[in-house]
């Protein structure tokens, strides 16, 4: 884990709640990010955790609580204003534009943020931005280790390279905290491995700050040196990965057994 004494946190949740009707999908929840850190969030299906990213993002509104992020309130930002404010995501499954090339997605996504542009009319005024941020776009495929000078549409992409695209997207917006949502669903053991290795080097490189769900064990104990556990709305766990794989009520939650790490 890093050494957080001379920093402070760039997210801090406290006593985050939130129901869906009379079902409470997160309880009383704290925690607290810091720059540079690599954070592993796990727990069974229904345990809140794909919840606490849509609230984290302005997806879900808060229905009690606190979001503070590099010390400002998030919770009367917009979306869009979160994205600006440095709060990139990626979603359980890629949401790419399968006819656009590799390169337009990066492109749109830097065009954006920086110009504010709404959704109804991104394409259509695309053209003025793109030269000012293709340059960066380029770069941030060449990050993740994708042709930059590929104009191959999305869909014509094999699924793990989907899964990198989502990933320079997001770093086109030059994010202060990265969010991850199952990213390594439907990769094979070598993908997995060689994603680790992508997402702790640019962590290392660029000093983002890195939250991720994922059910691949070996994936999350290899990139994750802390894990947050949720089950059933509450976070039972928060503390070394070496650790939560011998805790006992982490492991009756979720592991069904102690693991090794």
């Amino acid at each position: 884990m890093i050494d957080c004494k001379h920093r402070d946190p760039l997210l801090e949740i406290r006593e985050l709640s939130h129901q869906f009707g009379g079902v409470k999908a997160l309880e009383q929840v704290d925690l607290e990010i810091w720059p540079g850190e690599i954070v592993g969030l796990i727990g069974p299906n229904g345990s809140g955790k794909t919840t606490l990213l849509n609230l984290i993002t302005g997806i879900y509104p808060v229905s009690s609580g606190d979001i503070r992020f590099a010390g400002n309130d998030l919770t009367a930002l917009r979306r869009h204003e979160r994205v600006a404010a440095g709060i990139a995501r990626s979603f359980q499954e890629p949401r790419l534009f399968k006819s656009l090339s590799t390169l337009a997605h990066p492109v749109i996504a830097a065009s954006a943020c920086r110009s504010g542009l709404r959704r109804s009319t991104l394409l259509t005024e695309l053209a003025r931005p793109w030269r000012a941020n293709e340059a960066e776009a380029r770069h941030r495929l060449a990050q993740v280790g994708l042709d930059p000078s590929s104009d191959r549409p999305a869909d014509g992409l094999p699924y793990g390279h989907r899964r990198i695209l989502e990933l320079a997207r997001c770093l086109s917006v030059e994010p202060r905290l990265l969010l991850l949502d199952e990213p390594t669903a439907g990769l094979n053991s070598e993908e997995e491995e060689a994603f680790a290795d992508l997402l702790s080097g640019l962590v290392r490189q660029l000093d983002v700050a890195l939250l991720v769900i994922d059910h691949a064990v070996d994936f999350i104990l290899d990139l994750c040196p802390r894990l947050l556990v949720l089950d059933r709305g509450r976070l039972i766990f928060d503390g070394p990965s070496s650790a939560a794989v011998q805790d006992p009520g982490v492991i009756d939650a979720y592991f069904g057994e102690a693991v090794p790490c």
